[in-house]
């Protein structure tokens, strides 16, 4: 027996509660950049990782660490990516930065050293698919990417 879900376009309000992972967290805060209205998430860690993505993020969203550890995420009307952006370590960050990222117009990503050597041969794969141009330069440890899906 095959169920099926109808959605309806319409506006979300109210609280989700989830799960509280790292993994989840990063993916929290890419949502909530990208939302129309401001979001609360609580039982925040700020790591070195999610420190990472929300610089990363910092053209499509500001970031308040409130007093009782929560943050409120304040998404941008006008929301550009940066031309360079720097993530550390977060392979996370990297995954949604890669495809989020493509504007048409020419980003660089530079890395830490551990980061730069962690494969990404998938996400090239789709780049090269989809006639993204990209360069890697192991000069300066970074990612040239100009491209739109």
């Amino acid at each position: 027996i095959m169920s099926i879900l109808r959605i309806k376009n319409s506006k979300l309000k109210g609280e989700v509660f989830v799960n509280h992972s790292k993994s989840y967290l990063h993916r929290y805060i890419f949502a909530s950049s990208f939302a129309a209205e401001n979001t609360i998430i609580k039982g925040f860690d700020l790591s070195e990782d999610i420190k990472d993505t929300m610089l990363s993020l910092i053209s499509f969203a500001d970031f308040d660490l409130l007093d009782n550890g929560d943050v409120l995420v304040k998404p941008r009307e006008n929301k550009k990516s940066l031309d360079r952006v720097r993530i550390e370590a977060s392979g996370t960050t990297l995954r949604f930065m890669l495809f989020n990222i493509l504007d048409g117009n020419l980003h660089e990503i530079y890395m830490g050293d551990k980061l730069f050597e962690r494969p990404n041969e998938p996400a090239f794969k789709i780049f090269d698919d989809n006639g993204i141009k990209y360069r890697i330069n192991d000069k300066n440890k970074s990612i040239s990417i100009k491209g739109d899906l």
